[in-house]
């Protein structure tokens, strides 16, 4: 009708009744088609005389019947035949858990709002399903770089296809969006991505441009059914797209707008000024929410992100399934501290989505956070089989292999990543690690020259490391500038939470070389910096502590204890350290011992592992014990790396010695420390 306005509107209905998708409202038998086509017909001859009369008087000739009763059977027919053609032939459908790629959309509306959003809201509609994988956005750019194309690749069917061969899926699935005057037409196919059959084919009309997201998730419920999916399961996980999303486009680009920012590495401020924006247009949006409150977490400012994560909490039901547990494991970790609870939820996710790697990358965090490295190791391990072209998970596998005196396998997992073209800070800064675990002086200062002029917050924790490696062989004024040139650049990158967290370390450091006030300066610079954050609030107590003030340090505690009644780091490390470090400066040192017991399957979470525990047993007078606890240090280089601990722990354990009356150990152990300061560091061969 678009084509030809003479055609009547009949033939339109008749031709969509032909094509009806539920058999019992399609034409039964071929006389009621002919029926229809007849009264055509008359209809068409009765009104072409009817309406006759031209300009000059005279008749208009009517269009001859038979042409619109044929165009119509041959309509119907060549659309019917068409239909039967590709059921006949269409590819196997999926079974579950069968990956599937999202090629970008082709848009032809000429309005630049659907470019991305409609693929992405495809997606979360998608995610719906416990019976579709679909590829993350992580997945698809790893794999572009395995096929050395920029991760901006334009998804092209074509593209899409090939990712998906290489990723092991078994279908893409193809959208384009064209306008028909005020309407919208979205058509998606889904193809088998090694035979290119065609799998599936919807197509929806949208009246109006705020209808199109209701048709994209009515059509992608339809799609599931096609791919395979079992009826029930459909309609247990099929909420509209405008609940589990927004029913604002622009809210949704917004959002989007905000991600794509994340997978380009650009700053962490840019990535939150997107997700502000789109709750702004939409303050129900519960994604945008959750989004919000993880990047302010890692800015540092907890108060902020605990009322947007709370607030993604409250609105778990206005997003799919996934995200609904999503939000939940991130309040339980990052606003209750419940670590066991989250533990769980994250694990549920992995047993629904075993290929998704935001689940994984969580149990990681918290394995870390808890000192179960041995299970930071074999997520870590799977991180990388998911995602072997990303960037993201070989340092924490590093991280992981160093820690446990895997020397041999951080190198090869450092090498791997190289060859594979995954360059960047963090690696870096993993590798400046591994060759201070083997002294090699040289190593270093190779990572090191390759942070000049790079932006602040990627020199900031660069310097950072350098500061501890200063520290280390008794360079207290080059540590102390280091680390405020690294605090200084923290802060132009708008990350209190690190900068607060650099004032602690150098606050420690201080305490432990008997700077007590400069320690108690840099304490309350981070707590000043960062306020109701635990993790600076809890460190902060402890240097406190040491520092001989006791009554804020108290206070701290209290407030921590109280606010946190189920966080599991403070009330089964924190807590036991910062009452360990009133009951030394009480002179209890066998209390501190026992508070310390408390803390200790925790330690490997920290690189001042064992410590603390030798300081207490030295003023307990129990040599044999602070000299195994010191030792403990000194045989785990790769998990205290440069941190002061390790310096500090020569100089201890020749102490333990020396009361114990061990001259010749004693000895050796000071003589160590010696070399230490003289700004040398022995070589120790790697180990595996």
């Amino acid at each position: 009708m678009r084509l030809n306005p003479d055609l009547p509107s009949e033939l339109e209905r008749i031709i969509n009744k032909t094509l009806e998708k539920d058999r019992e409202l399609r034409y039964q038998h071929a006389s009621e088609l002919r029926a229809d086509l007849k009264r055509l017909k008359r209809e068409t001859e009765s009104a072409g005389v009817r309406s006759g009369a031209t300009a000059g008087g005279g008749l208009q000739t009517p269009r001859p019947w038979w042409k619109v009763t044929a165009g119509a059977a041959t309509v119907a027919l060549a659309l019917g035949g068409s239909g039967w053609y590709w059921w006949t032939h269409r590819g196997a459908r999926l079974t579950e858990r069968d990956s599937i790629v999202i090629s970008d959309f082709a848009n032809t509306t000429g309005d630049p709002i659907f470019s991305d959003t409609l693929k992405d809201a495809l997606g979360v509609s998608l995610r719906q399903s416990s019976f579709l994988e679909i590829a993350s956005d992580e997945k698809v750019i790893s794999t572009l770089r395995l096929m050395t194309k920029p991760a901006d690749t334009a998804l092209t069917p074509q593209v899409a296809r090939e990712v998906c061969q290489r990723t092991q899926g078994k279908a893409y699935i193809s959208g384009s969006n064209a306008s028909l005057g005020s309407q919208y037409v979205v058509d998606l196919k889904a193809m088998n991505c090694v035979s290119g059959d065609l799998l599936a084919h919807e197509q929806v009309t949208a009246a109006g441009k705020e209808k199109v997201l209701e048709a994209l998730g009515n059509a992608a419920s339809r799609l599931r059914g096609q791919l395979g999916e079992s009826l029930s399961s459909v309609q247990k996980s099929n909420a509209p797209l405008e609940v589990l999303t927004t029913s604002s486009l622009e809210a949704l680009e917004a959002f989007n707008q905000g991600t794509k920012a994340e997978l380009e590495g650009k700053s962490i401020s840019v990535e939150l000024s997107y997700f502000l924006r789109a709750i702004e247009l939409d303050p129900n949006f519960a994604h945008a929410y959750s989004s919000a409150g993880v990047m302010y977490r890692i800015l540092g400012d907890y108060t902020r992100s605990k009322e947007y994560l709370t607030k993604a909490y409250e609105l778990r039901d206005r997003a799919s399934p996934y995200e609904n547990l999503l939000m939940q494991a991130d309040y339980y970790k990052y606003v209750v501290g419940d670590y066991d609870k989250a533990l769980g939820l994250y694990q549920q996710m992995t047993e629904s989505n075993p290929r998704d790697t935001i689940p994984w990358s969580h149990l990681v965090d918290i394995y870390v956070n808890v000192g179960q490295l041995e299970k930071a190791l074999e997520t870590d391990v799977e991180l990388v089989r998911l995602e072997p072209g990303s960037a993201l998970f070989y340092p924490g596998l590093i991280d992981d292999e160093r820690s446990l005196g895997r020397l041999l396998e951080a190198h090869k997992t450092y090498d791997l990543a190289v060859s594979r073209g995954l360059d960047g800070s963090s690696l870096r800064r993993q590798r400046y690690l591994l060759a201070f675990a083997e002294g090699d002086t040289k190593a270093m200062t190779e990572q090191t020259a390759w942070f000049d002029k790079k932006p602040p917050d990627i020199q900031s924790r660069m310097l950072a490391l350098e500061a501890d490696t200063q520290a280390y062989v008794g360079h207290v004024h080059a540590a102390r500038e280091l680390t405020h040139r690294a605090a200084d650049a923290g802060a132009q990158a708008s990350n209190i939470g690190s900068a607060a967290l650099l004032h602690l370390r150098a606050a420690w450091r201080e305490a432990a070389f008997g700077n007590l006030l400069e320690a108690k300066k840099q304490a309350m610079a981070a707590l000043d910096l960062a306020p109701q954050n635990e993790d600076v609030e809890s460190s902060a107590a402890e240097v406190l502590a040491r520092t001989g003030d006791t009554g804020r340090a108290q206070k701290i505690a209290q407030d921590i204890a109280k606010r946190f009644p189920q966080h599991t780091v403070i009330q089964r490390y924190w807590l036991p350290r910062i009452h360990a470090q009133l009951a030394r400066a009480a002179k209890k040192p066998t209390e501190a011992v026992e508070q310390l017991r408390v803390a200790e399957p925790m330690e490997a979470r920290s690189c001042n592992y064992s410590y603390d525990r030798g300081e207490a047993y030295l003023e307990a007078g129990r040599w044999s014990a602070a000299a195994a606890a010191f030792q403990q240090i000194l045989d785990h280089t790769g998990l205290v790396r440069n941190c002061l601990p390790g310096a500090l722990a020569r100089l201890q354990i020749g102490r333990a010695y020396a009361m114990a009356r061990d001259t010749a150990k004693a000895k050796s152990a000071y003589q160590d420390f010696i070399t230490l300061s003289q700004g040398t560091q022995p070589r120790r061969r790697p180990v595996s």
